[in-house]
């Protein structure tokens, strides 16, 4: 494969952040296709020893570029073009259901065959594509000044065991807790997110919420409406991986969350749905089923689907413009600090109110 098109990838995955995780394949796996231009050489450790910079309209080629997710992918595609716009990008969408997208990329990177120049990641198997040996371009020099401005433990997950950089990602969501504020504040007495927040601010704060949610409800409503929502709060807080040593590792926290989860379950505290099901997704409209979802920000227009509206968001000072934000009439976010969360109070009316837990 010519190095003119391993650069090309390279700036590609540079660029094409817009996904959770952008790796790029190292020559060895990657297939040639396409006549590109010849770029300047690039060393073992990825780094350009040609310190000349060239107009990104130069760039000539074609790359071959996966995704996911269909909403997502052609918009990475269009912005990518923009800088870019000599550089045709065949786009493949496969859909992570039941792991096709994962199998489909893994059977291509063994097999040697067939494999995209970049693809994106996400956080559940981002890591174990990242550690697979020899497979993706080192982007530890190439994407040095970028890396060094991205929050730390973003790149720790785009980097392998050895130090070397595979993959850059171009957000650090935090976790909320989005919760609906007329059944809270039906069932609890009230929707004050300060309270909401000491409702919620422990394993035991929780269980106690959902047992008087299920008696005040007359057991129609659950705080949960699977045992998933919580799942990432456990996951995130585990001081150690799945393998450690070559070997299997089971953290502590797992063992929490498996105890939590069945007394969510025998206990009727969550509604026993699946999450990304029709029935699940159907759940947000129905205030009798379930009170609170898990909610990082890519996901609060996903759980809004009625009407489009703006969104002026302000939180740590910081102000974001976002558009296309549906449902309940969005007047503002700020931030305050009760307990250990901090609280982004939305006046969400007829809504979800959103928490940031730490």
């Amino acid at each position: 494969m010519k190095k003119s098109k391993k650069v090309l990838a390279l700036l590609v995955c540079i660029f094409m952040t817009a996904g959770s995780l952008t790796a790029c394949l190292s020559d060895k796996d990657a297939g040639d296709s396409g006549n590109n231009q010849e770029a300047s050489p690039v060393a073992n450790n990825g780094e350009n020893t040609n310190k000349g910079t060239k107009d990104p309209a130069d760039y000539k080629g074609e790359i071959a570029f996966w995704h996911f997710n269909s909403s997502e992918g052609p918009k990475i595609v269009e912005a990518f073009n923009k800088l870019y716009p000599n550089i045709k990008v065949k786009l493949t969408i496969v859909s992570d259901r039941d792991s096709q997208y994962q199998n489909k990329l893994t059977s291509a990177i063994r097999a040697g065959t067939g494999v995209p120049d970049v693809f994106v990641a996400e956080s559940a198997f981002a890591k174990r594509l990242v550690e697979m040996p020899d497979a993706f371009a080192d982007l530890t020099q190439r994407a040095k000044d970028v890396a060094s401005k991205m929050i730390p433990f973003t790149v720790q997950v785009g980097t392998d065991k050895n130090g070397v950089l595979k993959a850059l990602s171009h957000q650090a969501a935090p976790g909320a807790i989005a919760y609906k504020k007329p059944v809270a504040k039906k069932y609890l007495g009230t929707d004050d997110p300060n309270e909401i927040a000491k409702m919620l601010s422990s394993e035991e704060k929780m269980l106690e919420t959902a047992k008087t949610l299920k008696e005040k409800s007359g057991g129609k409503v659950s705080l949960f409406p699977t045992w998933e929502e919580p799942k990432k709060m456990y996951l995130g807080a585990r001081s150690q991986g799945w393998v450690v040593d070559n070997k299997l590792n089971i953290d502590n926290k797992v063992m929490e969350l498996v105890d939590f989860a069945k007394t969510l379950r025998d206990n009727k505290y969550e509604a026993a749905l699946t999450q990304w099901t029709p029935g699940w997704a159907s759940a947000i409209a129905n205030d009798e089923k379930a009170m609170v979802w898990a909610c990082p920000p890519w996901e609060f227009r996903g759980l809004l689907t009625q009407t489009t509206q703006k969104l002026q968001m302000e939180a740590d000072g910081v102000s974001q413009q976002h558009h296309s934000i549906t449902s309940g009439e969005v007047h503002g976010w700020v931030s305050t600090q009760s307990h250990s969360s901090r609280i982004l109070l939305g006046n969400l009316s007829n809504s979800l109110q959103l928490i940031k837990i730490h």
